[in-house]
């Protein structure tokens, strides 16, 4: 009898919680992705100074396909040597664009 007693609150706290976690998950996703756009443009203005001109790009890469996205933008927005961008001293790699890499 107890035991029946707890399950049933447990499938109803279970519920609870099932609904609040889907309420609540696109408010903590929409405040995620305006933290990525706050530090999109901090890394921008610190990087090419003021006044503010630039244009911020999402892109949905295939899986195992992002380092060929990042080589054809290096290509077609940096320098052609790409050597520098490989570099990964304290732990980031650095572009001639500012890239933030995103993974729900």
């Amino acid at each position: 009898m107890a035991l029946e007693q707890l399950q049933v609150e447990v499938d109803g706290m279970r519920t609870g919680l099932t609904r609040w976690c889907k309420t609540h998950y696109g408010e903590a996703f929409v405040a995620w992705m305006h933290i990525k756009v706050i530090r999109v443009f901090a890394e921008s203005v610190l990087r090419y100074g003021l006044p503010v001109d630039f244009t911020a790009v999402l892109y949905k890469v295939a899986h195992g396909k992002d380092p060929m996205l990042t080589k054809s933008l290096d290509k077609a927005l940096g320098s052609e040597d790409t050597s520098g961008a490989d570099d990964e001293e304290g732990g980031e790699e650095y572009h001639d664009f500012v890239l933030l890499k995103f993974d729900p």
